[in-house]
């Protein structure tokens, strides 16, 4: 594929490298010997969900969480009606097809899911963003923040033996050194459930971002087809792809509006079909459904988004101050409007934290519902400013080509952090947005790497080689001691939920 021409070794060294931890960590768990301690067939807390839809199929739709007042009793098709619930069944099958244990299969889809959604990240980088591609896919797949460097400072100099040291250590542990969905990809690893649709995902918009190039009618339908089925195996990460193919094909103003007019129609058609249908399966449980889009609801919380994107913003927030500039004249208001909007909601949000004192035990969704809807004004500030700002450029510039990244990023950061309503926002689970950040954020870092590059190299090569090894250390310190097996007897205890 046109994609992956001339891709240098090292990107796939990466994936290889990256795809390699869950397998191990598997075989790991369930053939290391630790003394005193029974392995108990889980790797996270949710692997228990992954390994009872692996056996739904054999086992007669069987669920030992189901309650006594279920109408089915204790086999029911309806306990398992989500999609991603048969990718798993299937995954099953394939398993005991091949005689090859249930807990390691699991985490060797669980490793090439992660290659997938890494190269489908690279093939999206490669046709939207191509001077770019190499050190944004690098910051993506093994960049980090603060957090795995201050969890072995703070056990070296013996902090976390402090009664409070969970509690006060958690906004740098969240969003970095936790699983689950979250910024940084090797955090989505062991959830087959997104990897697999964000890999479908980015196909797709490398897909259409190939189709504008080359007219071609067949990478046109590629792209429709993936998102169709990205939206169909998970309903939340479908519509927000779907959102930003949409911020893509608005800003790609070099081709025709019919042409990108045509296509927004075909992705959104898709979208709603996979969803539909996806729904559809969903209605057979109305209390899974509920659990869906109603239980855990709740904002991103930002100090801790900060502390895991920490060094990003050592040279991100230039280019999208310039990315914005580059915008069609028709979307350079929402940008702005946006930046306003993030800019109002961090400095309330850091005057509300600091009045309360919770700048290290939290309090970030009080400070979100108390700040949102003020932040509003600073969206109308930043839409009405933008009026006053240079025109933009006629011709394309090298900003033009990440000016949908900014865009997409400062769209998503706004809908992640909010509360708006005085709360009645949170009940669609905007932390879930958190997943979508990670890639444009990279590709904004990446520009500003480039422009340092021309101007100050050594500064560049030291601030890429500092967030690389700070994501090195993060992708340590969560797969072998929060969430792997040499963690038994520390970061298991400290932050219970890891067990």
């Amino acid at each position: 594929m046109s994609f992956f021409r001339n891709t240098p070794r090292w990107v796939w060294a990466v994936i290889a490298a990256l795809a390699a931890i869950e397998p191990l960590t598997h075989l790991w768990i369930e053939h290391g010997k630790v003394e005193g301690l029974v392995h108990s067939g889980l790797h996270t807390v949710d692997t228990y969900a992954y390994r009872s839809a692996m056996l739904h199929y054999t086992d007669d739709y069987f669920s030992p969480y189901a309650n006594c007042q279920s109408p089915g009793g204790g086999h029911d098709a309806s306990f398992y009606a989500l999609p991603h619930h048969h990718l798993y069944g299937m995954l099953g099958m394939l398993g005991r097809a091949l005689h090859i244990p249930g807990f390691f299969f699991l985490g060797l889809a669980n490793g090439l899911g992660l290659a997938f959604l890494l190269i489908g990240a690279y093939a999206l980088l490669r046709a939207a963003t191509p001077t770019l591609a190499n050190r944004a896919f690098l910051l993506f797949a093994l960049g980090g923040g603060i957090g795995g460097v201050l969890y072995l400072a703070t056990g070296l100099v013996g902090l976390q033996n402090h009664v409070a040291f969970a509690e006060n250590f958690q906004r740098f542990f969240l969003y970095e050194l936790n699983e689950g969905p979250r910024a940084h990809p090797h955090l989505l690893m062991a959830r087959l459930y997104y990897t697999l649709p964000l890999g479908l995902g980015f196909f797709g918009l490398a897909s259409l971002a190939e189709s504008l190039k080359q007219r071609y009618v067949g990478l046109l339908c590629t792209a429709v087809a993936l998102q169709g089925a990205a939206t169909f195996l998970n309903m939340r990460v479908g519509p927000m792809i779907w959102a930003g193919a949409v911020i893509y094909l608005c800003c790609a103003t070099q081709h025709a509006p019919k042409r990108r007019g045509i296509s927004a129609l075909l992705l959104t058609a898709s979208t709603a079909l996979g969803g539909a249908i996806a729904a559809l399966m969903l209605g057979a449980n109305p209390a899974l459904s509920e659990s869906v889009f109603r239980v855990l609801g709740g904002g991103m919380w930002l100090a801790p988004f900060l502390s895991a994107t920490a060094l990003y913003w050592c040279c991100a927030p230039g280019p999208l101050v310039r990315g914005l500039h580059a915008l069609p004249r028709g979307l350079r208001w929402a940008g702005f409007g946006f930046a306003g909007y993030a800019l109002t909601f961090t400095t309330l949000y850091a005057a509300y934290q600091l009045y309360w004192g919770n700048l290290l035990q939290g309090g970030d969704t009080s400070a979100a519902i108390a700040v949102s809807d003020w932040s509003l004004l600073g969206f109308a500030a930043g839409a009405f400013l933008s009026r006053w700002r240079p025109a933009p450029p006629a011709a394309e510039t090298p900003e033009s080509e990440y000016a949908w990244a900014a865009l997409w990023f400062l769209a998503f950061f706004a809908a992640a952090v909010s509360a708006f309503g005085r709360g009645w926002y949170l009940q669609f689970m905007p932390q879930r947005f958190i997943v979508i950040l990670g890639l444009p954020l990279a590709i904004v870092a990446a520009a500003g790497l480039e422009r340092y590059q021309a101007r100050h190299p050594r500064i560049a090569r030291t601030l890429a080689a500092a967030i690389v090894a700070c994501g090195l250390v993060s992708i340590a310190v969560t797969w072998l001691l929060t969430h792997g097996p040499l963690g038994h007897a520390t970061a298991q205890k400290q932050f219970r939920w890891t067990d």
